[in-house]
């Protein structure tokens, strides 16, 4: 993953970004970082800094708002920079599921992701009969998991099995996601509305999101979601899906935490989860030329 941090001469806030970013790569061996200087608004364009420090992933800025140009102005954050969790969570340890590049597997997996869309179900064994070579390597990739008799089992963001997070699209379909993070994408994904609800682990009790038009609506508004320090450390369906979860509250979350102290993590709040959720998966359907663009 290559990470790159464009500024201005002298910015202010340069220093501070690089030691969150410091901090939310440690022990990383497969990530480089770079910084580079922009001083010309035809260069900040050409580049794409939105303003300095702007964090670039892979050539994708994840914190890019809608509106927003490239200029050499002062980048305005929520928090004056992204914490070290947003870092961690929104760009490094996810591994940003962009469909592939080889057109045989980018169009099995597209047609994979739309079948549970449709149906609520991936496509039955005979559909895929002939895709058996596709599939394993979509499989190694990640970016599908199947079970031992070579049936899917998990496309991400979706599980073909029940799980603690439900999303009902405005089709009427109803689909059972990964994790709370892959249940706030799949609305991006498929550019529609839907209602999720996730179960607190801890109290059973609904956490239910609204989504509308691009507007995720959270009840309790009290709700945080637990970023698992374990993704990119093995197959996500086996290191920290089972792990990422909405609460109710940050002291629902935390009883959580006590009680799995060999768990590492961070809690998110509502937009960090949202934000995770539509950068991971908001261009996962896209036309391959698309994707290239962004």
């Amino acid at each position: 993953m290559k990470l790159r941090i464009l500024t201005v001469p002298d910015c202010p806030n340069l220093l501070v970004l690089q030691q969150h970013l410091a901090e939310a790569v440690a022990g990383r061996d497969d990530v480089t970082i770079t910084t580079e200087v922009v001083d010309t608004a035809e260069r900040a364009a050409r580049v794409g800094m939105n303003g300095s420090p702007t964090l670039l992933v892979d050539g994708v800025d994840p914190f890019v708002q809608p509106g927003q140009v490239p200029s050499l102005s002062c980048r305005l954050y929520r928090d004056g920079v992204p914490s070290v969790a947003e870092l961690r969570a929104a760009v490094l340890a996810w591994r940003a599921r962009t469909a592939p590049a080889e057109p045989a597997e980018r169009a099995l997996l597209q047609a994979i992701l739309r079948a549970f869309a449709a149906t609520g179900r991936p496509p039955s064994e005979a559909e895929l009969q002939r895709s058996a070579p596709v599939l394993a390597r979509l499989h190694d990739a990640d970016a599908i998991r199947l079970d031992p008799d070579g049936a899917i089992r998990v496309a991400y963001p979706f599980s073909a099995i029940p799980t603690r997070h439900r999303v009902r699209l405005a089709s009427g379909v109803e689909v059972w996601a990964m994790c709370a993070i892959d249940a706030l994408g799949i609305p991006a994904m498929l550019d529609t509305d839907a209602t999720i609800t996730c179960a607190d682990p801890v109290t059973g009790a609904d956490v239910a999101i609204d989504v509308h038009n691009g507007q995720y609506a959270w009840n309790p508004d009290t709700a945080v979601v637990f970023s698992s320090a374990a993704t990119g450390t093995g197959p996500s369906a086996d290191v920290c899906c089972n792990d990422l979860n909405a609460f109710t509250s940050s002291a629902t979350a935390r009883i959580w935490m006590r009680e799995h102290p060999c768990t590492p993590g961070e809690l998110l709040d509502a937009v960090t989860a949202e934000r995770c959720g539509r950068h991971i998966f908001g261009t996962l359907l896209d036309p391959a030329d698309d994707c290239r663009k962004s």
